[in-house]
């Protein structure tokens, strides 16, 4: 079946007349689309049939939805996502981002509303501050963004799941999150790729 990895293993058959064996089948929940295991998200984006109504901007951006073949090699699941550029390495003297469509969260009353995504970064330098990323939330239209992961610069060698958790206060009918990333005038690497949001 789909997403379900493959197991193999041998089987000798006993003496006795009946005999059991177990295999337990691993699944990649993320991408499965099996009866009963597709993820239990309010809100999700995978990327596969568009955007997901995310657009790009800021100066000298990058950003792009598409099918990743630089950085990690491929999507966490499927073949697409957002990134600094899917397939190369991102721009000098960017400060751009990715934000997404509004949200309506005020069903979430005071419960703290959970984002998780898989990202894969790949800065300049994994020391130096020259180019970085951030994760930001707006509550009032876009006008405030507040940082809720980074800025940091790293060098991952794959892909790592991210879990933030909001602040009530963040369950507001046009909440937005967008992801910001700036460098600097000299040296560009594969960047900044989103997936399964």
């Amino acid at each position: 079946l789909p997403n379900y990895v493959a197991h193999e293993g041998t089987l000798t058959p006993p003496d006795v007349p009946v005999h059991v064996e177990d295999f337990e089948l691993h699944i990649d929940v993320a991408a499965c689309a099996a009866p009963g295991y597709a993820p239990d998200y309010d809100i999700y984006f995978d990327w596969e049939a568009n955007d997901g109504g995310f657009v790009s901007g800021g100066e000298n951006s990058s950003w792009a939805w598409g099918v990743i073949t630089s950085g990690p090699g491929a999507a966490h699941s499927g073949t697409k996502g957002i990134a600094t550029n899917p397939s190369g390495t991102y721009n000098n003297n960017e400060k751009s981002w990715m934000v997404s469509p509004a949200m309506d969260l005020t069903a979430y009353g005071s419960n703290s509303a959970i984002i998780e995504f898989w990202q894969y970064i790949y800065t300049e330098s994994a020391t130096y501050t020259w180019d970085q990323v951030t994760v930001q939330v707006t509550k009032d239209g876009g006008t405030t963004w507040l940082p809720v992961f980074g800025p940091t610069q790293r060098q991952d060698t794959g892909w790592s799941k991210v879990t933030l958790v909001l602040d009530p206060s963040y369950n507001v009918a046009d909440f937005q999150i967008r992801f910001y990333f700036k460098s600097d005038y000299s040296g560009v690497r594969d960047g900044w790729y989103i997936d399964d949001l």
